[in-house]
């Protein structure tokens, strides 16, 4: 208790507080700091799955479109015969690879995805249907009585069933769209745009997911910079207010009572404190001295009354009709004045 009404007396020191608030500043501004940095990582985080999430749908649709491209490319070629398309077809599945590059990029953003590795999946069985789709390339070839030197090594390689060999050229026409447009063809077709579909819907939920968490975090991160910024700004204004309150405002009653000649105050911070209560003493002493130089110019040293030159200022300010004066003669004083007097008292 003793100690707090010291500083109470003492005043609060502009240094330490100073240090103080500059420690906080410098604290509340280094966490500011990483916490911009970690705004800055949420904010590249959410950028990079938005980024993905963008990818990810042009992904599927090239997956999609791809498919049914070599789909529509190998029925026309078997419905009309024209190897246009069955070039069109070889040049998607062989040089394009517009699905391989779709799914390979897929795992590159998603590898860790449960729906990425169902997806290839997915493909695997596409590859599969490819081979009836060449099964079917090649009775196209053969029904039409094409040289079968002019196509691809994968046609070539295509062995015909007994039965399919025995068919006339008209047959295998017929026989190679049935294959593509059969309930087998078109169940698995429909069963693995079905499973591809559901993989992608999966996928696209996983990253819903992954996007609404970073949101929230961002949002989270968002209101701590907010707050730590608030809070940064209370203690730049606390500097303010309180080196108003404690010095400028204190120092400007100092001149005005210094212009007056009167006593300071003892008020504000330490320093300011320190300053009035040393002008004070510097105050006190000049008027003690100005009292007694005063005193010591109207009065006799030795007696301390009034000398002729305090005579002389009583009786001017003196109202002499209201007064009265007394005259005293003493005698023999000379005698004594030499005797026991001023001299005598100086040489002794």
């Amino acid at each position: 208790m003793e100690k707090v009404e010291l500083q109470n007396n003492r005043g609060i020191s502009l240094r330490k507080l100073n240090l103080i608030m500059f420690i906080l500043a410098v604290m509340i501004s280094v966490v500011l700091l990483f916490a911009m940095n970690s705004t800055n990582r949420l904010y590249q985080k959410t950028h990079k799955i938005t980024q993905n999430l963008l990818d990810w749908r042009k992904n599927a649709y090239e997956l999609q479109l791809a498919s049914d491209y070599l789909t529509e490319q190998i029925r026309c070629f078997a419905v009309t015969g024209d190897k246009q398309y069955l070039d069109n077809y070889f040049e998607e599945a062989d040089v394009t690879k517009r699905r391989e590059k779709a799914l390979a990029d897929l795992k590159s953003k998603h590898e860790d995805s449960d729906a990425v590795r169902e997806l290839s999946d997915a493909m695997g069985e596409s590859e599969h249907l490819m081979k009836r789709e060449y099964y079917a390339a090649r009775l196209t070839v053969e029904g039409y009585g094409y040289d079968i030197n002019d196509y691809p090594e994968v046609i070539k390689l295509i062995q015909l069933s007994e039965e399919d060999q025995k068919l006339s050229e008209g047959d295998m026409k017929y026989a190679a769209a049935s294959y593509l447009f059969d309930d087998e063809y078109l169940k698995s077709k429909k069963r693995i745009n079905e499973d591809m579909q559901d993989c992608l819907e999966k996928l696209e939920i996983e990253v819903d997911k992954k996007q609404d968490t970073v949101s929230k975090q961002l949002e989270k991160q968002v209101l701590i910079e907010h707050v730590l910024t608030f809070v940064l700004i209370g203690i730049m204004l606390g500097i303010v207010i309180l080196t108003s309150v404690l010095v400028f405002k204190p120092l400007r009653r100092c001149v005005e009572l210094i212009r007056k000649e009167n006593e300071i105050p003892l008020k504000g911070a330490y320093e300011v404190r320190f300053l009035a209560k040393n002008y004070n003493l510097m105050y006190y002493t000049t008027k003690e001295n100005e009292n007694k130089l005063n005193y010591e110019a109207n009065h006799d040293k030795l007696t301390g009354l009034f000398n002729r030159r305090g005579y002389e200022f009583f009786l001017s300010n003196v109202d002499m009709e209201t007064s009265s004066l007394l005259v005293l003669d003493l005698d023999k004083f000379k005698k004594i004045n030499d005797v026991h007097g001023h001299d005598v008292r100086s040489g002794q």
